[in-house]
């Protein structure tokens, strides 16, 4: 289980000091690894610790071939990197194989205090989920790139992360839809030609959740 978090937590990017951090004079906080029961659940499906991460023209991706037509993993840091309160905060998105919803959303890292990501993202994990998280479970998806996922209500608390995580999802989603929906992506592999996709091969030292 730990290398298939640690392939996850290598995709993410490296962290970098924030423009708006830089103005104000403050040093970058480090990025805090966030695992989650998820990660594991999706790795025992699959019968495997280590899965395929690919490569392609809508960035890295995870295709896990799981019933109902399968689905994809992206991370939103590929796409789109909103600041929240500390700056810039990666989540996995899960999509269906159709493209028609978002089955999950996961916070793999951030430049909050884990307090504060404990608080306000990972408070209730043991009793149905967190309740902003949630709100992205099952989500129907809009046809078009205009309105593709609905407005969902912020953390109170933690207003700035919260909208920065649904605009990071939002840009995702526009991204990387037409791809699936089109069936350019299939399986793990690109099936029209002219997209390059290559296994990708994490690099530096593998990193873990704080335990």
């Amino acid at each position: 289980m730990r290398c298939f978090i640690a392939v996850l937590l290598s995709l993410s990017l490296l962290a970098v000091s924030s423009p708006a951090q830089a103005r104000r004079g403050r040093k970058p906080r480090p990025l805090t690894p966030v695992t989650d029961a998820g990660f594991a659940r999706l790795a025992a499906e699959n019968g495997a610790e280590t899965p395929a991460v690919y490569e392609s023209s809508v960035g890295r991706f995870i295709y896990d071939p799981g019933p109902g037509g399968g689905s994809f993993w992206f991370l939103t840091g590929d796409h789109a990197r909103p600041e929240g309160y500390q700056g810039p905060t990666s989540v996995a998105v899960e999509i269906s194989g159709d493209g028609k919803k978002i089955k999950r959303c996961v916070l793999v890292e951030s430049r909050e205090t884990l307090s504060y990501v404990k608080k306000y993202f990972e408070r209730g994990s043991k009793k149905g989920g967190n309740p902003f998280f949630n709100q992205f479970r099952d989500m129907v998806l809009g046809p078009g790139e205009k309105d593709v996922i609905p407005e969902v209500d912020a953390v109170s608390g933690a207003t700035m992360t919260s909208r920065a995580i649904r605009r990071a999802v939002e840009a995702t989603c526009r991204k990387v839809l037409p791809m699936i929906r089109s069936g350019v992506l299939k399986d793990g592999k690109v099936v029209n030609e002219g997209y390059a996709v290559r296994e990708a091969v994490p690099e530096g030292p593998a990193r873990s959740g704080d335990e």
